[in-house]
Protein backbone atom coordinates (compact mmCIF):
# COMPACT_ATOMS: atom_id res chain seq x y z
CA UNK A 1 0.00 0.00 0.00
CA UNK A 2 1.45 3.43 -0.88
CA UNK A 3 2.73 5.43 2.06
CA UNK A 4 0.29 8.30 1.47
CA UNK A 5 -2.68 5.88 1.56
CA UNK A 6 -1.41 4.40 4.83
CA UNK A 7 -1.15 7.85 6.42
CA UNK A 8 -4.70 8.74 5.31
CA UNK A 9 -6.05 5.45 6.70
CA UNK A 10 -4.37 6.00 10.05
CA UNK A 11 -5.77 9.53 10.24
CA UNK A 12 -9.28 8.26 9.57
CA UNK A 13 -8.96 5.62 12.27
CA UNK A 14 -7.79 8.24 14.73
CA UNK A 15 -10.85 10.48 14.23
CA UNK A 16 -13.02 10.26 17.38
CA UNK A 17 -16.74 9.67 17.18
CA UNK A 18 -18.47 13.05 17.13
CA UNK A 19 -20.29 14.14 20.25
CA UNK A 20 -23.52 14.41 18.25
CA UNK A 21 -23.54 10.64 17.71
CA UNK A 22 -23.98 9.96 21.45
CA UNK A 23 -27.05 11.64 22.93
CA UNK A 24 -28.65 11.34 26.36
CA UNK A 25 -32.35 12.17 26.13
CA UNK A 26 -33.75 11.30 29.55
CA UNK A 27 -32.92 9.79 32.94
CA UNK A 28 -35.41 7.50 34.70
CA UNK A 29 -33.85 6.53 38.04
CA UNK A 30 -31.32 3.81 37.18
CA UNK A 31 -32.16 3.87 33.46
CA UNK A 32 -31.50 6.34 30.65
CA UNK A 33 -32.83 6.98 27.16
CA UNK A 34 -29.70 6.92 25.00
CA UNK A 35 -29.27 7.19 21.25
CA UNK A 36 -26.27 6.40 19.07
CA UNK A 37 -26.31 7.21 15.35
CA UNK A 38 -30.08 7.68 15.52
CA UNK A 39 -30.80 4.33 17.24
CA UNK A 40 -32.56 5.01 20.55
CA UNK A 41 -33.13 2.67 23.51
CA UNK A 42 -33.86 2.55 27.22
CA UNK A 43 -30.67 1.31 28.91
CA UNK A 44 -30.01 0.46 32.55
CA UNK A 45 -26.89 1.21 34.54
CA UNK A 46 -24.28 -1.42 33.74
CA UNK A 47 -26.04 -2.43 30.52
CA UNK A 48 -24.94 -2.03 26.92
CA UNK A 49 -27.18 -0.07 24.58
CA UNK A 50 -27.25 0.95 20.92
CA UNK A 51 -23.97 0.95 19.06
CA UNK A 52 -22.28 -0.99 21.85
CA UNK A 53 -22.26 1.98 24.23
CA UNK A 54 -22.23 0.84 27.86
CA UNK A 55 -23.76 2.91 30.65
CA UNK A 56 -21.22 2.91 33.47
CA UNK A 57 -22.84 5.30 35.94
CA UNK A 58 -26.01 7.41 36.19
CA UNK A 59 -26.07 10.51 38.36
CA UNK A 60 -28.68 13.26 38.44
CA UNK A 61 -29.43 14.28 34.86
CA UNK A 62 -26.24 12.79 33.45
CA UNK A 63 -24.48 9.51 32.78
CA UNK A 64 -20.97 8.23 32.16
CA UNK A 65 -20.84 5.96 29.11
CA UNK A 66 -18.12 4.05 27.33
CA UNK A 67 -17.50 2.35 24.01
CA UNK A 68 -14.30 0.73 22.73
CA UNK A 69 -12.24 2.34 25.48
CA UNK A 70 -13.65 5.84 24.86
CA UNK A 71 -15.43 7.21 27.92
CA UNK A 72 -17.72 10.25 28.00
CA UNK A 73 -19.91 12.08 30.47
CA UNK A 74 -23.25 13.01 28.88
CA UNK A 75 -25.96 15.33 30.11
CA UNK A 76 -29.66 15.29 29.23
CA UNK A 77 -30.31 17.63 26.34
CA UNK A 78 -32.67 20.47 27.09
CA UNK A 79 -34.78 20.99 24.00
CA UNK A 80 -37.63 23.48 23.66
CA UNK A 81 -39.48 21.20 21.26
CA UNK A 82 -40.66 17.62 21.19
CA UNK A 83 -41.39 15.07 23.87
CA UNK A 84 -39.19 15.09 26.93
CA UNK A 85 -38.60 12.95 29.95
CA UNK A 86 -41.31 12.80 32.61
CA UNK A 87 -40.51 15.17 35.46
CA UNK A 88 -40.50 13.56 38.88
CA UNK A 89 -43.17 14.87 41.26
CA UNK A 90 -41.42 14.52 44.61
CA UNK A 91 -44.61 14.91 46.65
CA UNK A 92 -46.10 11.61 45.56
CA UNK A 93 -43.32 9.78 43.71
CA UNK A 94 -45.20 10.47 40.49
CA UNK A 95 -44.25 11.98 37.13
CA UNK A 96 -45.55 15.14 35.49
CA UNK A 97 -46.00 15.55 31.75
CA UNK A 98 -46.36 19.04 30.23
CA UNK A 99 -47.51 20.15 26.80
CA UNK A 100 -45.00 20.08 23.99
CA UNK A 101 -44.70 22.41 21.00
CA UNK A 102 -47.48 20.46 19.22
CA UNK A 103 -49.87 21.19 22.11
CA UNK A 104 -49.96 17.56 23.25
CA UNK A 105 -48.79 15.99 26.50
CA UNK A 106 -46.04 13.88 24.96
CA UNK A 107 -43.32 12.04 26.83
CA UNK A 108 -40.62 9.42 26.24
CA UNK A 109 -41.48 6.04 27.73
CA UNK A 110 -40.19 2.52 27.24
CA UNK A 111 -41.69 -0.52 25.51
CA UNK A 112 -39.73 -3.73 26.09
CA UNK A 113 -36.69 -1.55 26.77
CA UNK A 114 -37.02 0.56 23.62
CA UNK A 115 -37.69 4.28 23.85
CA UNK A 116 -41.10 5.32 22.46
CA UNK A 117 -42.75 8.74 22.37
CA UNK A 118 -46.29 8.60 23.81
CA UNK A 119 -49.10 11.12 24.02
CA UNK A 120 -50.89 10.85 27.37
CA UNK A 121 -54.52 10.09 26.51
CA UNK A 122 -56.73 9.19 29.51
CA UNK A 123 -59.79 9.19 27.23
CA UNK A 124 -58.41 6.28 25.20
CA UNK A 125 -59.23 2.77 26.37
CA UNK A 126 -56.11 1.20 24.87
CA UNK A 127 -52.42 1.77 24.50
CA UNK A 128 -52.04 2.52 20.80
CA UNK A 129 -48.67 1.90 19.15
CA UNK A 130 -47.51 3.05 15.76
CA UNK A 131 -46.30 0.09 13.72
CA UNK A 132 -42.81 1.60 13.53
CA UNK A 133 -42.61 1.86 17.33
CA UNK A 134 -43.99 -1.65 17.78
CA UNK A 135 -41.43 -3.23 15.47
CA UNK A 136 -38.57 -1.39 17.19
CA UNK A 137 -39.80 -2.89 20.46
CA UNK A 138 -39.60 -6.39 18.99
CA UNK A 139 -43.31 -6.85 18.26
CA UNK A 140 -44.58 -8.48 15.08
CA UNK A 141 -47.99 -6.97 14.23
CA UNK A 142 -48.65 -9.82 11.80
CA UNK A 143 -48.90 -12.18 14.79
CA UNK A 144 -51.61 -10.11 16.48
CA UNK A 145 -55.35 -10.60 16.37
CA UNK A 146 -57.17 -8.32 13.95
CA UNK A 147 -59.33 -5.68 15.69
CA UNK A 148 -61.32 -2.60 14.70
CA UNK A 149 -60.61 0.72 16.41
CA UNK A 150 -62.82 3.81 16.41
CA UNK A 151 -60.83 6.93 15.51
CA UNK A 152 -61.81 10.42 14.43
CA UNK A 153 -61.53 9.36 10.79
CA UNK A 154 -63.77 6.33 11.39
CA UNK A 155 -63.07 2.66 12.00
CA UNK A 156 -59.60 1.46 11.17
CA UNK A 157 -57.99 -1.95 11.44
CA UNK A 158 -55.31 -2.74 14.00
CA UNK A 159 -53.55 -5.69 15.58
CA UNK A 160 -53.98 -6.66 19.22
CA UNK A 161 -50.80 -7.75 21.03
CA UNK A 162 -49.25 -7.70 24.50
CA UNK A 163 -45.94 -6.15 25.53
CA UNK A 164 -43.75 -7.64 28.24
CA UNK A 165 -43.08 -4.33 29.95
CA UNK A 166 -44.30 -0.78 29.49
CA UNK A 167 -42.58 1.97 31.43
CA UNK A 168 -43.07 5.68 32.11
CA UNK A 169 -40.18 6.88 34.22
CA UNK A 170 -40.14 4.67 37.31
CA UNK A 171 -43.80 3.69 36.78
CA UNK A 172 -44.09 0.36 35.01
CA UNK A 173 -46.52 -2.44 34.19
CA UNK A 174 -45.90 -5.91 32.79
CA UNK A 175 -47.91 -7.84 30.22
CA UNK A 176 -49.80 -4.81 28.90
CA UNK A 177 -52.32 -5.16 26.04
CA UNK A 178 -51.69 -2.83 23.11
CA UNK A 179 -53.16 -2.22 19.68
CA UNK A 180 -50.78 -1.62 16.79
CA UNK A 181 -51.95 0.74 14.04
CA UNK A 182 -50.37 1.68 10.73
CA UNK A 183 -48.16 4.78 10.91
CA UNK A 184 -50.44 6.70 8.56
CA UNK A 185 -53.41 6.04 10.88
CA UNK A 186 -51.58 7.05 14.07
CA UNK A 187 -49.24 10.07 13.97
CA UNK A 188 -47.99 9.40 17.52
CA UNK A 189 -48.33 6.44 19.86
CA UNK A 190 -50.85 7.04 22.65
CA UNK A 191 -50.90 5.95 26.28
CA UNK A 192 -54.45 5.08 27.33
CA UNK A 193 -56.23 3.37 30.20
CA UNK A 194 -54.75 -0.07 29.54
CA UNK A 195 -51.66 1.39 31.23
CA UNK A 196 -52.99 4.41 33.13
CA UNK A 197 -55.78 2.66 35.06
CA UNK A 198 -53.19 1.23 37.46
CA UNK A 199 -52.21 4.75 38.55
CA UNK A 200 -53.70 7.97 39.85
CA UNK A 201 -53.90 10.54 37.05
CA UNK A 202 -54.47 14.24 37.77
CA UNK A 203 -54.75 17.15 35.35
CA UNK A 204 -54.27 20.73 36.53
CA UNK A 205 -54.95 22.41 33.21
CA UNK A 206 -51.31 22.51 32.22
CA UNK A 207 -49.84 19.12 33.02
CA UNK A 208 -50.77 15.54 33.79
CA UNK A 209 -49.36 14.10 36.99
CA UNK A 210 -49.29 10.31 37.21
CA UNK A 211 -48.71 8.68 40.59
CA UNK A 212 -48.68 5.11 41.92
Amino acid sequence: MPRIAVIILLCLLAVPISAEDWQLHAVFGNQVVLSVDGERALVGEGETGPGGVRVLRISGSGAVVERAGERRELQVERRPRGAGAPQVDRRGAGVSVHRDSAGEHAVTGGVNGQAVTFVIDPEAEWVLLRERDARRAGLDPDRGESVRVERARGRIEGRSLRVDRLQLGHLARDDVPVIVLADEDLPRSRLGQAFLDAFEVEFDGGAYTIRP
